[in-house]
């Protein structure tokens, strides 16, 4: 899994003689042995004779006990042990290649090393090493690693999509949020990592199935001792003092600079940790920053007394005040060590440090250093920050009675604007209360009307509108502060502004917009009363990237923001990132990509913010309708029925259009048809063009473009970009059956990376050239759409269901028909849904024989159900 490229470059190395030694490297547990076997199954026993040599710790200390069990009692004199091992090796061996695969080679004996190296040396005879990540070589084997002849493959840990996979079928259902982050978090990509935490954490009962919930996590998930032993192992045992102490304090306050590590413990222990893989040094921003290179490294390094940790913690807050504090988030880190130490921290620096926690976003030290404020002084600035750190833990029940009693309490403009702001947002996306977040916004704007911080309290007002699914009413709040001297009140009115220009078909104004508001965020969202959701900059960036057709800007931002966000454990951040990556997988007609991600999304959402897991569902529900998936199309369907709906009701509509597209699978075409006109009539009426745009092409992608075209002509004037344009054209010229402009949209999607749009624009072009008799363009067109759908993971949609099938052209009633029968409706049924008379019908089966080459009504499904699912 996730590893054909090195099973490939093996079978190579193994099959030919450009290489006499062939290095495996990894870390304990990623498979290195598996993939060596894997390559060697696969040269098969015409590639030559396999000799295995497996090297412990325990035949380290023998004079060939690795070769031992191959090799017969050897009574010679000493200078001829190693020739007479090699002959006796040699001997049953008559022709073709010897691959000698010697596992865990770090532990050779020299005289195994020495062998391996004599035998490297025999033309016929290829050695497989395989060692571990930051364990030394025996000195015989040193010059095989530099010699240019050798092959050198290193194995690093699987990517999290492989681990995923991994994962599911583990723990086969649904999963708890918490259980995917603490197993992502804990295995690192290894393999047998994850098999033994979930083999651990089911036995010890802190993994276990809790009905609807599925695998949760009962209590804190355990690691076994062997599992640290065998990750630290050796490695840990064998360091210096000074390289044990700036493990530990690594380990313990991660990612520390590399200047002051070298301070504490010195450099020549810092470069011990690198060259034994136990730490990495990577540089972030303009300086050198040290982290552990597997999160079990924590567990097996920490096993101290309590007293050790707090003297580690003031040694690390000590040295940092040292240097001068020089970053803000220093004040917090320093704070947070001393307050975990035991120390007396003062009042002032507490709140300042919890501020700064809550701002980057650091919710557990934020918790923490704002308990310990409140438990000093109890005002309300402390209540505030306590409030905002549980929301952002996703604690939202916590986080309403710390902010209400704090609200009572509060008389001074600022607090009341900061409070009212935090407790409103956590009503609407925490606790789903709608109409008490409204009352509790419309509360605190009476209550600071007049005061310099009113301003942004109207444009938080505005951005709950919108969620509500009310742009209009946002656009009117934020249209007077668009024009404020204010810095930071122009950026939040223009974050909620261009976020409903973008679901207004406006994406191009609304970058526009961004581009003069995203530079004077990152510049006073320090300075504001409240940091809004975590990278929300971003995400408006993202999604008018990709409506605005640049495709590949906007998944370079999301895979970043995501990166951010995971490495930070920001959940509700991280659900967003994946929703945003799912989606603009789905518009380059990745449909496998897109369910990865969106099943993610869900997961994170239905930890945190349950009707919010609404918006990735109803996306996956179309990426499996493109797999071919039905069955698991409806199980989502019925998820996204009975899930929570919340007040946030903004993107309602694409909701509907998934569901449209389930019924399109389903051969319930004229239901399809009703509701995709229903969405794109009640988005343009309320502000969310996008959608409607997104909802006339789906009926054109299902062949039903001609009802799509009054709306289109009323929609252009309104619309922006390339992208959404194309999708208009492509509406309008497949409701024309005009060739040429559908060759033109084809080219538009396919530049703009949209690749399976493309393939369906080109294959509606080549059936409308077909249809016209002009055989050259239609080939031309189908070859161009065989060779767009290459990209779109084996994706199916209607409009590719017979270029995927056969080079006939069929009418739309032919295909509707055939897909009808596909679903296994016998002709009376399809006559009374498509009001036909049977005998009609029959006559559209027999041509659809024809084209499709077969002569069976059962055999069009295995031809075509699974092309819409």
């Amino acid at each position: 899994m996730g590893r054909e490229a090195k099973v490939q470059a093996l079978v190579g190395a193994v099959s030919h003689r450009e290489h006499s030694v062939v290095f495996l490297v990894g870390d304990i547990g990623v498979g290195k042995t598996r993939l060596a076997d894997e390559a060697i199954t696969r040269v098969g026993p015409g590639g030559g004779t396999v000799l295995r040599v497996s090297a412990t710790p325990a035949a380290a200390s023998l004079p060939l006990g690795a070769f031992a069990p191959l090799l017969p009692r050897l009574d010679v004199p000493d200078a001829m042990v190693l020739p007479s091992a090699r002959e006796a090796l040699l001997a049953g061996h008559t022709g073709g290649r010897l691959i000698l695969l010697v596992d865990d080679a770090h532990n050779l004996d020299s005289a195994s090393a020495v062998l391996t190296h004599q035998l490297t040396l025999i033309g016929k005879v290829v050695a497989l090493v395989i060692a571990r990540s930051g364990d030394r070589l025996p000195d015989a084997l040193i010059p095989l690693w530099k010699d240019e002849r050798a092959l050198r493959l290193r194995l690093e840990p699987l990517p999290e999509e492989d681990m995923e996979d991994l994962i599911a079928q583990a723990l086969p259902g649904r999963k708890d949020a918490a259980v995917l982050r603490e197993l992502r978090r804990l295995s690192a990509g290894n393999p047998l990592v994850l098999r033994e935490l979930i083999a651990y954490g089911a036995g010890t009962g802190s993994l276990c199935v809790d009905g609807e919930r599925g695998w949760v996590l009962e209590r804190p998930l355990m690691v076994p001792p062997y599992l640290m032993d065998m990750v630290a192992g050796e490695r840990v045992k064998a360091l210096s003092p000074e390289a044990n102490l700036a493990l530990r304090l690594v380990a313990l306050g991660e990612p520390l600079g590399y200047r002051l590590l070298c301070e504490l413990a010195g450099e020549e222990a810092l470069r011990d940790l690198e060259d034994r893989r136990l730490v990495e040094v990577r540089r972030h921003e303009l300086r050198r920053e040290v982290s552990l290179t597997h999160p079990l490294l924590e567990e097996a390094v920490l096993g101290v007394s309590t007293f050790e940790r707090r003297r580690l913690m003031v040694m690390l807050a000590d040295a940092v005040v040292r240097t001068g504090m020089r970053r803000q988030v220093d004040l917090a880190r320093v704070a947070d060590w001393w307050l975990q130490a035991g120390e007396v921290v003062d009042p002032d620096m507490l709140a300042r440090a919890a501020a700064i926690s809550v701002n980057v976003h650091d919710s557990s030290s934020a918790v923490r250093l704002a308990r310990a404020a409140k438990a000093v002084d109890g005002g309300v600035r402390a209540r505030l920050l306590l409030g905002h750190a549980l929301v952002g833990q996703g604690r939202a029940e916590e986080a309403e009675s710390v902010l209400a009693t704090a609200m009572t309490r509060a008389d001074l403009p600022h607090d009341l604007a900061a409070i009212g702001i935090v407790r409103s947002e956590n009503l609407l996306g925490g606790l789903e209360a709608g109409e008490r977040a409204a009352q509790v916004a419309a509360e605190t704007a009476a209550r600071v009307a007049g005061s310099d911080c009113a301003d942004e309290v109207t444009a938080h007002e505005a951005r709950l509108r919108l969620l509500s699914g009310e742009p209009e009413a946002a656009f009117a709040l934020t249209a007077p502060l668009l024009r404020s001297r204010d810095p930071r009140t122009f950026t939040l009115a223009a974050l909620t502004e261009g976020t409903a220009l973008t679901w207004d078909a406006r994406p191009a104004s609304c970058l526009e917009l961004m581009e003069r508001a995203v530079p004077l965020y990152a510049r006073t969202v320090d300075g504001g009363l409240v940091q809004w959701a975590p990278h929300v900059d971003e995400v408006v960036r993202i999604v008018s990237l990709s409506f605005a057709g640049r495709l590949c800007e906007a998944e370079a931002l999301a895979v970043r923001m995501w990166r951010e966000c995971h490495r930070r454990d920001l959940v509700i951040g991280e659900a967003l990132a994946a929703l945003c990556r799912g989606h603009i997988a789905l518009s380059q007609g990745r449909p496998r990509t897109a369910r990865r991600w969106l099943r993610r999304s869900a997961e994170l959402y239905g930890a945190a913010l349950p009707s919010r897991r609404r918006w990735p569902l109803a996306l996956l529900l179309e990426a499996e309708i493109h797999l071919g998936s039905r069955a698991a199309a409806r199980d989502v369907a019925a998820e996204l029925n009975t899930a929570a709906s919340g007040p946030v009701r903004n993107l309602a509509g694409m909701e509907r259009i998934a569901l449209a597209w389930l019924a399109a699978a389903e051969g319930r075409i004229p239901h399809a048809e009703r509701q995709l006109l229903a969405v794109a009539e009640t988005s343009c009426a309320s502000g969310t063009r996008t959608v409607a745009v997104a909802a006339l092409h789906t009926l054109a992608r299902l062949g039903r473009g001609a009802v799509a075209l009054p709306l289109v002509r009323n929609l252009r004037p309104a619309v922006e970009g390339p992208f959404l344009t194309a999708r208009l054209d492509m509406i309008e010229a497949a409701a024309h059956h005009d060739p040429k402009a559908l060759s033109e949209a084809g080219a538009a999607f396919n530049g703009m990376g949209a690749a399976l749009f493309a393939a369906e624009a080109w294959a509606e072009s080549s059936r409308c050239y077909g249809r016209r008799g002009e055989g050259r363009p239609a080939i031309r067109m189908r070859e161009q759409a065989w060779s767009a759908l290459r990209a779109c993971e084996q994706a199916r949609s209607p409009m590719l269901t017979f270029t995927q099938t056969t080079s006939r052209t069929m009418t739309d009633r032919e295909r509707e028909v055939a897909l009808l029968a596909a679903e296994g409706l016998p002709s009376k049924q399809i006559a009374e849904r498509l009001h036909l008379s049977r005998r009609t019908v029959d006559n559209y089966l027999q041509q659809c024989y024809r084209k499709l080459g077969i002569n069976r009504r059962d055999q069009i499904k295995a031809l075509v159900a699974g092309a819409v699912g």
